[in-house]
């Protein structure tokens, strides 16, 4: 199942009236990412960064033609269905909704926050084609059979109960693993995203 893919707020229906008045207009509540602070992984690669309100990934190409084996950090807003409490009950969520992916998931702990960390891993899924075009990549050969892989952390919006994020990073590739260096690297990113959101020692209630 792939995850699930961030969608903006719906725009308001209806036109305004013109009128004399010079009132602001007003601003509309933006979710996702904005307002969070996101750090650059900090290793040895050269990481390219592209993002939306709802999404921010740093990519890293470990083949300079060829999208045949991607590595992709990333943080990312993922609506849910319904109001969620704490961790746990996003887990819970999660497993009864089927919602927003499918694999291994423990509760756990992360400097002092509780977190679900997750692993799947799912075959035959294409890279997105802007990513191919902002590292001016071609596609890979077609005739092979490549697994992504996904590591990392969920947790709630800290700005709202109907919105998890996604913390983590994926590789996909021909031989289906991430690997200890890069697992180190989104390990720390991780870790350098909770602290800097001031989320760094926040355990739920037992």
């Amino acid at each position: 199942m792939k995850p699930l893919l961030p969608f903006l707020l719906p725009l308001l229906a209806g036109l305004t009236l013109v009128s004399c008045s010079t009132s602001e207009p007003e601003e509309e509540e933006v979710v996702g990412i904005v307002g969070l602070t996101i750090r650059e992984p900090v290793s040895d690669e050269t990481w390219i960064q592209v993002g939306t309100n709802n999404a921010q990934f740093y990519l890293h190409s470990k083949d300079q033609r060829f999208d045949e084996d991607l590595i992709a950090l990333h943080v990312q807003a993922v609506p849910l269905m319904r109001p969620v409490l704490d961790e746990a009950d996003l887990l819970t969520y999660i497993q009864t909704s089927g919602g927003p992916i499918e694999g291994t998931m423990v509760i756990d702990d992360l400097v002092g926050k509780t977190v679900i960390r997750y692993h799947t891993e799912q075959d035959r899924i294409e890279n997105p084609a802007r990513f191919r075009q902002v590292l001016g990549l071609q596609a890979r050969p077609a005739d092979v059979t490549y697994t992504r892989t996904d590591k990392g952390i969920l947790i709630l919006h800290p700005e709202s109960d109907v919105l998890a994020l996604r913390v983590g990073v994926w590789r996909n590739s021909y031989h289906g693993r991430i690997g200890e260096h890069f697992e180190r690297v989104a390990a720390d990113f991780a870790t350098a995203f909770l602290v800097a959101n001031d989320m760094a020692g926040v355990r739920q209630l037992q």
